[in-house]
């Protein structure tokens, strides 16, 4: 029970946040715990009645002529004392498979380039109210002063302005480009940016020009497109110059009367859609068209979030009622949105497997240890007969060698079975891959011959005078 309340702890301590609500009483539940216990007790005396009934035979013949024979037991017991550990084998190895690929999955992950500075970027998000800004104008002229306000605190190398954040997504929209005969209905990642926002997101630019800060003060209807948009929209043409349009901006609550935008720029591939989906195209425009951007952006000079005060305090100064929330840096909402899950299913993974892994490590050792002591006479007769150490050792070894092959065979066959259910769990690794199984079963291979040469290695040192007349 104690390591019950003890596992709880820590599992809820490695869950990845917004898993489970804020609400939920997460604990113990006594029926639950009760009914483990009598499953527990139950097993317990289930397993230990077949060796009990076993040992209150009458007949005592039988199993002296076993005895004689050399044998570990009769070939009933023996068959199931094998099978079992085969199973246990097989059971680690399905088990080290998955946690195998939970660690490819997550260095597969950490080591992709974003396309964003990842490092000394603080984030924050300022919603504002609809009652008291309530239109474009004010919107916008409140994050003009607050960035300019950003831009000058102590520590912070420039500041900047989007709807959403990479590379969890953003505003999603279909738009035509002029001159394109085929329109294209999929849609696009729409952002709404001040000048300063790829800069401080290290979003390299390709071709053309950034916006400038005029345009972005004249509300001019300019646009940054990335390379998937250029690879779908632009036909093997220049896309500087070429005017795309949002059709969508025409409706409410926006009732834009141009929807058109010259593109100016071309910048890199960002990861946009977190790590499941491809990269979308993306279309960037000014904040101060639709006025709807609320996530501010900081690049620092030093530790981000040893500037979240002084950030706090200048959106205070422009109005002490405005909510800042989500304030996290952006290795910070990696780690809370994408990486936490692929950890949580590694530590997991990892736990059972190691689990497992002692368990057919016991086993193995186990039933190769009571093998050596049953057939202490016959050991020693082949010691007198001349046999020498690598003939004991490796008789011993080969039976054990035995139980692990079968093992990892039928582990191999078990996990090529399951890893279908792994499919949704890894990333740019398949749940067939040929690495993660090889790499467990040379692991589980190595181990288990560990375990049986201690046994191998006594069975050889047997004084063959002594074990004779034991017997």
């Amino acid at each position: 029970m104690s390591l019950a309340f003890g596992a709880l702890k820590a599992i809820l301590a490695l869950v990845p946040a917004d898993t489970i609500p804020d609400e939920s009483d997460v604990a113990i539940n006594a029926s639950v715990l009760v009914f483990t216990l009598a499953v527990s007790v139950l097993t317990a005396l289930v397993f230990g009645l077949a060796p009990a009934l076993h040992g209150s035979v009458t007949d005592l013949a039988s199993p002296l002529k076993a005895a004689g024979r050399g044998l570990s037991g009769g070939a009933g017991p023996k068959a199931l004392r094998n099978g079992l550990v085969v199973a246990e084998v097989a059971l680690s190895l399905m088990l080290l498979v998955g946690a195998s690929l939970m660690v490819r999955t997550l260095i597969a992950m950490q080591s992709v380039d974003l396309g964003i500075r990842t490092d000394r970027v603080l984030t924050m998000r300022i919603p504002l109210s609809e009652q008291r800004y309530p239109d474009t104008a004010r919107r916008a002229a409140f994050f003009r002063e607050l960035l300019r306000r950003v831009s000058e605190v102590p520590g912070v190398v420039t500041a900047g302005l989007n709807t959403g954040l990479h590379p969890f997504g953003n505003w999603n929209m279909p738009v035509e480009v002029d001159g394109n005969e085929r329109p294209d209905t999929r849609p696009v990642m729409v952002h709404q940016v001040d000048p300063s926002y790829p800069r401080a997101m290290g979003i390299a630019l390709l071709q053309g020009r950034f916006f400038e800060e005029a345009e972005v003060a004249a509300r001019q209807h300019v646009a940054l497109v990335n390379r998937a948009f250029v690879r779908r929209y632009s036909d093997g043409r220049d896309p500087l110059g070429r005017v795309v349009r949002i059709a969508r901006l025409r409706s409410a609550p926006f009732s834009e009367t141009d929807d058109s935008f010259q593109i100016v720029g071309v910048v890199h591939d960002t990861v946009n859609r977190g790590f499941a989906d491809e990269v979308w195209p993306e279309v960037y425009f000014p904040y101060s068209i639709l006025g709807r951007a609320d996530t501010l952006v900081a690049l620092a000079q030093v530790e981000p979030t040893a500037l979240t005060s002084a950030i706090r305090n200048e959106v205070y100064a422009l109005d002490k009622d405005q909510p800042v929330t989500q304030v996290r840096t952006i290795a910070a909402a990696l780690e809370e949105a994408i990486f936490s899950r692929s950890r949580f299913n590694l530590v997991l993974f990892a736990v059972f497997a190691a689990l497992g892994l002692a368990l057919a490590v016991i086993g193995v050792y186990g039933v190769i240890s009571n093998a050596v002591a049953q057939q202490t006479q016959e050991i020693g007769v082949r010691i007198a007969l001349g046999a020498r150490f690598g003939d004991i050792a490796g008789m011993i070894v080969g039976r054990g060698l035995k139980l692990l092959g079968a093992g990892i065979l039928l582990g191999l066959g078990g996990s090529l079975a399951a890893a279908r259910l792994l499919a949704q769990q890894v990333w740019r690794v398949s749940p067939f891959d040929p690495v993660s199984f090889a790499a467990v079963s040379l692991l589980l291979l190595v181990v288990g011959l560990q375990a049986c040469f201690w046994p191998a290695r006594r069975a050889a040192h047997v004084d063959a005078v002594t074990a004779l007349r034991e017997e």
